[in-house]
């Protein structure tokens, strides 16, 4: 519809009810869906990142719990051990009292399935860590002198890495311990007085 005016110019004027009723444009469309594509993928990134970083944790947990728990059991053998025998870096037997005399116990490293294992007399061996990617005993004398021989040996201490998870999925976890030196308190050494 077209209007006259004091100049001699038309003017048209709109039906806006017409324009509102027609839609968006195939350019507004084009728009909103580049501007969606980005939002989703930007929210689908983040959920990603967190899903990797949170089975990252739960593989770090899991080692942390492992390595203090193969910890704590082979300082309370070491301190209550009363002899030691066939010190190598990858496995030491202890000699541990019992109520009912002695026991051996056995700490093996096995690089074949990256495990060690502590086998208490004749029970099964029981696995301690899994993952080991590289593990030493180190053996000290009393005056902290490295030493190979089970006689001159009263300070043991392990050092090991472990790894969990996928490493092509991001979400391996690693972990290091050193641990302090464990001191053998009742084994004798050859040359200690009685």
């Amino acid at each position: 519809m077209w209007e006259r005016t004091a100049s001699v110019s038309r003017i048209s004027v709109h039906d806006s009810s017409r324009r509102a009723a027609a839609g968006f444009s195939l350019a507004e469309l084009l728009i909103a869906l580049a501007l969606s594509a980005m939002v989703g993928a930007a929210v689908l990134s983040a959920y990603l990142f967190m899903a990797r970083s949170l089975a990252r944790l739960a593989n770090y947990q899991r080692l942390e719990v492992e390595s203090r728990r193969a910890l704590q059991m082979l300082n309370t053998d070491a301190r209550m051990a009363v002899a030691l025998a066939s010190p190598t870096a990858a496995s030491v037997t202890l000699t541990v009292p019992t109520a009912g005399g002695t026991t051996t116990v056995a700490y093996t490293y096995d690089s074949s399935t990256h495990t060690l294992t502590r086998a208490a007399g004749a029970s099964m061996p029981v696995t301690l860590l899994t993952g080991v990617q590289s593990f030493a005993f180190n053996y000290y004398d009393k005056q902290d002198a490295v030493q190979a021989s089970p006689q001159s040996i009263k300070q043991v201490d392990v050092s090991f890495a472990t790894a969990a998870g996928s490493l092509e999925s991001t979400a391996q976890a690693r972990f290091t311990a050193i641990s302090a030196r464990m001191l053998l308190q009742n084994k004798r050494l050859m040359n200690e007085p009685l």
